[in-house]
Protein backbone atom coordinates (compact mmCIF):
# COMPACT_ATOMS: atom_id res chain seq x y z
CA UNK A 1 0.00 0.00 0.00
CA UNK A 2 1.26 3.42 -1.20
CA UNK A 3 0.87 5.93 1.40
CA UNK A 4 1.08 9.50 1.13
CA UNK A 5 3.39 11.81 2.84
CA UNK A 6 1.53 14.39 5.07
CA UNK A 7 1.90 16.88 2.64
CA UNK A 8 0.46 14.89 -0.24
CA UNK A 9 -2.35 14.42 1.86
CA UNK A 10 -3.17 18.26 2.58
CA UNK A 11 -2.64 18.82 -1.47
CA UNK A 12 -4.93 16.59 -2.70
CA UNK A 13 -7.52 17.05 0.23
CA UNK A 14 -7.43 20.48 -0.97
CA UNK A 15 -7.78 20.43 -4.44
CA UNK A 16 -10.80 18.97 -4.25
CA UNK A 17 -14.08 20.20 -5.10
CA UNK A 18 -14.96 20.92 -1.29
CA UNK A 19 -11.58 22.93 -0.53
CA UNK A 20 -13.39 26.68 -0.81
CA UNK A 21 -15.96 25.38 1.71
CA UNK A 22 -13.51 24.10 3.72
CA UNK A 23 -11.76 26.62 3.63
CA UNK A 24 -14.24 29.05 4.33
CA UNK A 25 -15.21 27.32 7.57
CA UNK A 26 -11.91 27.29 8.83
CA UNK A 27 -11.37 30.65 8.27
CA UNK A 28 -14.70 31.35 10.30
CA UNK A 29 -17.26 33.41 9.35
CA UNK A 30 -15.30 36.08 7.29
CA UNK A 31 -15.92 36.39 3.82
CA UNK A 32 -13.46 36.50 1.05
CA UNK A 33 -13.12 40.14 0.83
CA UNK A 34 -12.48 40.46 4.29
CA UNK A 35 -9.48 38.13 4.34
CA UNK A 36 -8.34 39.19 1.12
CA UNK A 37 -9.70 42.81 0.01
CA UNK A 38 -10.30 42.82 -3.47
CA UNK A 39 -7.93 45.51 -5.06
CA UNK A 40 -10.19 48.12 -6.22
CA UNK A 41 -10.89 48.71 -2.69
CA UNK A 42 -7.76 48.81 -1.96
CA UNK A 43 -6.78 51.15 -5.50
CA UNK A 44 -9.63 53.57 -3.82
CA UNK A 45 -7.90 53.64 -0.16
CA UNK A 46 -4.79 54.43 -1.90
CA UNK A 47 -5.54 56.34 -4.63
CA UNK A 48 -4.28 54.14 -7.31
CA UNK A 49 -5.31 54.79 -10.63
CA UNK A 50 -2.52 53.12 -12.47
CA UNK A 51 -3.39 50.30 -14.51
CA UNK A 52 0.12 48.59 -14.68
CA UNK A 53 0.18 48.59 -10.55
CA UNK A 54 -3.39 47.28 -10.48
CA UNK A 55 -2.72 44.17 -12.74
CA UNK A 56 -0.03 43.24 -10.57
CA UNK A 57 -2.62 43.77 -7.34
CA UNK A 58 -4.75 41.31 -9.35
CA UNK A 59 -2.02 38.91 -10.31
CA UNK A 60 -0.95 38.89 -6.83
CA UNK A 61 -4.56 38.86 -5.17
CA UNK A 62 -5.56 35.96 -7.04
CA UNK A 63 -2.29 34.03 -6.29
CA UNK A 64 -2.88 34.54 -2.88
CA UNK A 65 -6.18 33.42 -2.44
CA UNK A 66 -5.91 30.69 -4.97
CA UNK A 67 -2.46 29.17 -4.86
CA UNK A 68 -2.25 29.44 -1.18
CA UNK A 69 -5.40 27.93 -0.57
CA UNK A 70 -3.86 24.85 -2.38
CA UNK A 71 -2.41 23.93 1.07
CA UNK A 72 -4.66 25.83 3.84
CA UNK A 73 -7.17 27.88 4.48
CA UNK A 74 -6.83 31.26 3.16
CA UNK A 75 -5.35 33.17 6.01
CA UNK A 76 -6.69 36.69 6.28
CA UNK A 77 -4.22 39.60 5.32
CA UNK A 78 -4.38 41.86 8.27
CA UNK A 79 -3.82 38.18 10.64
CA UNK A 80 -0.33 39.30 10.04
CA UNK A 81 1.62 41.88 10.39
CA UNK A 82 4.49 43.36 7.75
CA UNK A 83 7.37 41.92 9.76
CA UNK A 84 5.58 38.50 9.91
CA UNK A 85 4.73 38.35 6.01
CA UNK A 86 7.98 39.55 4.91
CA UNK A 87 9.47 36.40 7.23
CA UNK A 88 5.92 33.91 5.81
CA UNK A 89 5.76 34.18 2.00
CA UNK A 90 9.57 33.60 1.20
CA UNK A 91 9.24 30.52 2.91
CA UNK A 92 5.95 29.42 1.68
CA UNK A 93 7.04 30.09 -2.05
CA UNK A 94 9.71 28.19 -1.63
CA UNK A 95 7.79 24.75 -0.02
CA UNK A 96 5.05 25.58 -3.25
CA UNK A 97 8.45 26.55 -5.94
CA UNK A 98 6.64 29.86 -6.57
CA UNK A 99 8.76 31.50 -8.83
CA UNK A 100 10.15 34.68 -7.92
CA UNK A 101 7.55 37.15 -10.42
CA UNK A 102 4.51 35.26 -8.36
CA UNK A 103 6.41 36.31 -4.57
CA UNK A 104 6.50 39.54 -5.85
CA UNK A 105 3.07 40.11 -6.70
CA UNK A 106 1.72 38.47 -4.01
CA UNK A 107 4.32 40.76 -1.59
CA UNK A 108 3.10 44.07 -3.75
CA UNK A 109 -0.50 43.01 -3.16
CA UNK A 110 0.03 42.14 1.06
CA UNK A 111 2.06 45.13 1.16
CA UNK A 112 -1.16 47.82 -0.43
CA UNK A 113 -3.85 45.96 1.39
CA UNK A 114 -1.65 46.51 4.31
CA UNK A 115 -0.77 50.21 3.39
CA UNK A 116 -4.77 50.45 2.66
CA UNK A 117 -5.73 49.14 5.91
CA UNK A 118 -3.14 51.79 7.79
CA UNK A 119 -1.03 49.28 9.05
Amino acid sequence: MHRLRPMQTMRTAATGPWSCAIAALLAGCATLEEMAPPVAVIAAVLDADDSDARAILDHGRTLFVTDCARCHAVVPVLAHTRAEWREILPRMAKESAMGASELRAIERYVDAALTASGR
